[in-house]
């Protein structure tokens, strides 16, 4: 009777005690099948996302300009031109080489004259930014780059001559509106590009875009000149 009481008893206890043998045994303590299971990886950090417009401002090592910024300090943009306008230079930046360009007088007007026939949206203000087509570095400006997207004067370090900027009163039934400039390079090819915007406000967004290239070779004093845009193109 005893002896059947003691083996019950032991079949009973043998998992309890396999149990505490396989987490100690000598002194030692063994670790459980459940602390033996991979730890789980650790989520990636997020990565920085990568700077998409260079730094026009900051100076590398070295002699060479690559920004017009690095020969001259910027000449602030007109306030209403708002955010996507840059600031403008009187010196320039070729070829990662500093130098100064001669300047038509101020006293001799280029009008920007544009027509906004055919827009899908009503204008409410232009900005004319005047580009150096001699870059800081690789090949010459073009206006076919200059009209691929709505923000690509903040996608490089351009040698930028002039900004100007405007509203826009349509209801005036005008039937071509002026941009003014004055104190241009003379000698260089230019490129006038002009930004059309729906709002008047300074985060106003860039609506339709129009480009065209003009040498100044004559600046006897005289009549205002006119340069005319061809048709906008629209974002």
């Amino acid at each position: 009777m005893y002896l059947s009481s003691a083996r019950s008893l032991i079949t009973k206890t043998t998992p309890f005690l396999l149990l505490s043998l396989s987490l100690s045994c000598g002194g030692e303590t063994i670790p459980s099948m459940a602390s033996q299971q991979p730890s789980p990886r650790p989520k990636p950090r997020p990565t920085q996302p990568k700077k998409q417009l260079p730094d026009c401002f900051e100076k590398v090592d070295g002699t060479a300009c690559f920004s017009p910024a690095h020969c001259v300090e910027v000449s602030s943009a007109p306030s209403i031109c708002g955010d996507f306008c840059s600031g403008y230079y009187l010196n320039s930046c070729v070829h990662q080489v500093c130098g100064s360009e001669e300047l038509s007088p101020s006293s001799l007007i280029y009008n920007l004259a544009m027509s906004l026939e055919g827009l899908s949206f009503t204008p409410q203000k232009a900005s004319s930014t005047v580009i150096l087509a001699d870059a800081p570095e690789g090949p010459q400006s073009a206006c076919a780059e200059l009209l691929s997207s709505p923000d690509i004067l903040q996608g490089r370090c351009y040698n930028v001559a002039d900004v100007r900027a405007r509203f826009i009163d349509t209801t005036s039934g005008a039937q071509q509106y002026f941009v003014k400039h004055t104190r241009l390079p003379v000698a260089k090819l230019l490129l006038f590009v002009t930004h059309l915007y729906a709002e008047r406000g300074a985060d106003a967004p860039i609506k339709a875009a129009s480009c065209t290239p003009f040498t100044i070779e004559d600046i006897e004093l005289g009549t205002p000149r006119t340069i005319t845009l061809p048709s906008f193109r629209e974002f």
